[in-house]
């Protein structure tokens, strides 16, 4: 049976002291996110068909993409978003039993920078959180191996600096895609205006995170391919 894992854009809970692509320990919100989705995981092993995992661009599915999420938790998908995670947090969830025993079609990643070159930490090179990504994809393979992935770019921020960063990390993202095993999707022409910008009724008034309307888009153009891979 074709199995499935999409992968959402991340926003990863960093400790400095750390590279982006090296696990670090969730704590606070992010500790007792992660003890609820292993009581879930734990719980519910054989309803789920499809995991989004990431930061907190795919937590909102279930703030501003409420409407849009609920028809992908009508097939099955739950939502493993943590707000203000980082790549290092994913990478540790992804280690410590969140998915274990779970059988996904699909898995989606968000690779949202989240702190890891904004804000205070803009010093982080673009290559050092695509090594990130890509050492999410490598755990996510080795965890799931049945399941197929589908890759979210990022999007577009308000901030030039990171969006520019971004850009080359899906440039590259693109390139780890063989549409087997793993499928990567670009949402961000729909997110902006002709010049590049962003569309304001797209995105909420942080520039970072993404409307209902934003919502909807990415709804809309992965939807297919979910479907796709889920049968």
């Amino acid at each position: 049976m074709l199995r499935t894992v999409v992968l959402s854009v991340l926003s990863v809970h960093l400790c400095w002291a750390q590279n982006p692509w090296e696990p670090v320990p969730e704590q606070g919100y992010g500790l007792g996110k992660h003890n609820e989705f292993l009581k879930y995981t734990s719980e519910h092993k054989d309803q789920v068909k499809a995991v989004f995992i990431g930061a907190s661009i795919t937590e909102y599915w279930q703030q501003e993409g409420k409407q849009y999420w609920n028809g992908f938790a009508a097939k099955g998908a739950v939502n493993y978003g943590i707000g203000g995670d980082q790549t290092t947090g994913v990478l540790w969830r992804i280690q410590n039993k969140e998915l274990d025993g779970l059988h996904p079609k699909v898995i989606v990643v968000g690779s949202g920078p989240g702190e890891n070159f904004m804000g205070s930490h803009t010093s982080t090179s673009w290559s050092d959180v695509l090594r990130a990504h890509k050492e999410i994809i490598t755990e996510l393979r080795a965890k799931s191996p049945q399941s197929k992935l589908i890759v979210v770019g990022h999007t577009p921020y308000g901030d030039h600096v990171s969006n520019e960063k971004s850009k080359l990390i899906n440039a590259e993202l693109k390139k780890v895609a063989d549409d087997k095993t793993v499928f990567y999707i670009d949402i961000s022409s729909h997110l902006t205006d002709a010049s590049g910008k962003q569309l304001d009724s797209m995105f909420r008034t942080d520039h970072v995170h993404l409307s209902t309307a934003g919502y909807k888009v990415w709804s809309d153009q992965m939807g297919p391919l979910f479907d796709r891979l889920m049968q």
